[in-house]
């Protein structure tokens, strides 16, 4: 579901204070209506009951479409949302998704119009750039001037400029169709994501010239180039899981290696780095976003929480004198004899209970020293989640069909 705040705002006007509804996350999927408060820009707007002033207070905001795979923030902090971005890639999440930020408010809401119109963005975004270039060279007196999309009517391009009235331009249909399934583009779509259409990454693509970072991978049976993934910072030493022909499940390497490339002279059928390994002390510093996953994603979403949840590592508390897992069940709602299980260690260390047990979830559930009808993770919390038999036949069911199908 979409997510928000309750501020107090007080009226500029007749000074009263009131309750402001702050958005942060918006799912578009449960919330459709919010598209068009987007779009007209009342979801950032304050009217206040008593005087009727209106004021639009413009704040961070996260959009998720998972219909039309997409995702984009308008927020001022770019290196927060990467990280955060990076978290849900080491565990495959939204691997297939759009994803796109940006501190400009029409940016972000054009960008939205053209993935509706199932458009690709940077292909648009080259257009929008060898139009304007022309513009410029056909009109020099025009001063400033920006290219929009635009779906007011129809498919559309406008350009506005500081000296000129509007000018109009229909949707290239055949230029873009012509574009888009060349063979370069393909190859420098696939392998040249971002997360900022910025001027140097319009004109670099326009130019089909684009550079990735390649990293030299030593593996069991080879050493072999990898790109690394726009949402990993990786460096020389790291260990990360990537795929191979050796093996149907990733296998663990090292990088030796870090070097810039273009995508032209890539080889066809490269393969990016999954993810990076990290240490235990680095993964204790992911538990809490496992714990408030499905804040971010929609409640029929349940194989992407499956995913998660096969590298989860789990804690239990064990008992300080005979240092055994302690099997103190607990009852939530109508659930009888329930573990309790956390994703963190802080989480589960009391007066009592000082030692912890770890383990991944997939042993935890699967092991025969703990009797229980269930278990539940993180039942401090409100987000808490039940692990039935039937949530167990469906993790495995699901695991059985899915743990080894990778592209």
């Amino acid at each position: 579901m979409s997510r928000y705040e309750m501020d107090q705002i007080s009226c500029e006007h007749c000074h009263h204070v009131h309750d402001y509804v702050n958005y942060r996350v918006v799912n578009i999927a449960i919330e459709p209506q919010l598209k068009d408060a987007i779009m007209d820009d009342s979801i950032f707007t304050f009217t206040c009951p008593d005087c009727g002033f209106t004021k639009n207070y413009h704040h961070p905001l996260f959009y998720y479409d998972p219909e039309q795979q997409f995702i984009i923030e308008y927020s001022a902090d770019f290196e927060r949302f990467k990280h955060f971005i990076s978290l849900f890639h080491q565990h495959n999440i939204f691997d297939k998704y759009t994803i796109r930020w940006t501190d400009n408010w029409y940016t972000f809401k054009e960008t939205i119009q053209i993935i509706d119109h199932q458009r690709d963005d940077r292909v648009i975004a080259m257009y929008k750039k060898l139009l304007l270039d022309d513009f410029r060279v056909r009109n020099p007196e025009c001063g400033t001037a920006m290219a929009l999309y635009d779906v007011t009517d129809e498919e559309r391009l406008v350009i506005i400029s500081e000296n000129l009235e509007p000018r109009l331009y229909s949707f290239p249909n055949k230029w873009y169709d012509s574009v888009i399934n060349k063979p370069i583009t393909q190859k420098v779509l696939k392998y040249g994501n971002t997360l900022i259409l910025d001027d140097d990454y319009v004109r670099d693509i326009t130019n089909m010239d684009v550079t990735v970072k390649i990293a030299d991978v030593k593996l069991p049976l080879e050493q072999k180039n990898y790109i690394l993934s726009i949402y990993d910072d990786g460096f020389i030493g790291d260990h990360v899981l990537v795929d191979t022909l050796h093996s149907i499940k990733p296998i663990e390497g090292i990088i030796e290696n870090i070097f810039d490339d273009n995508i032209r002279d890539l080889p066809f059928g490269i393969k990016t780095i999954k993810h990076i390994v990290y240490n235990d002390e680095e993964r204790d510093t992911f538990s809490p976003f496992f714990a408030d996953i499905h804040a971010h994603i929609t409640q029929n979403d349940v194989y992407t929480l499956l995913d998660i949840l096969m590298d989860t590592v789990i804690y239990i508390p064990m008992h300080y004198k005979n240092k055994k897992i302690s099997t103190m069940a607990i009852e939530i709602h109508t659930h009888q004899q329930l573990i309790p299980l956390y994703t963190s260690k802080d989480f589960c260390q009391n007066q009592e209970n000082v030692l912890y047990f770890r383990e991944t979830f997939d042993n935890i559930i699967h092991q025969d020293i703990i009797t229980a009808d269930g278990f539940v993770i993180n039942p401090q919390m409100p987000e808490f989640l039940v692990v039935d038999e039937s949530f167990i036949h469906l993790y495995d069911n699901y695991k059985l069909t899915h743990q080894y199908s990778y592209s």
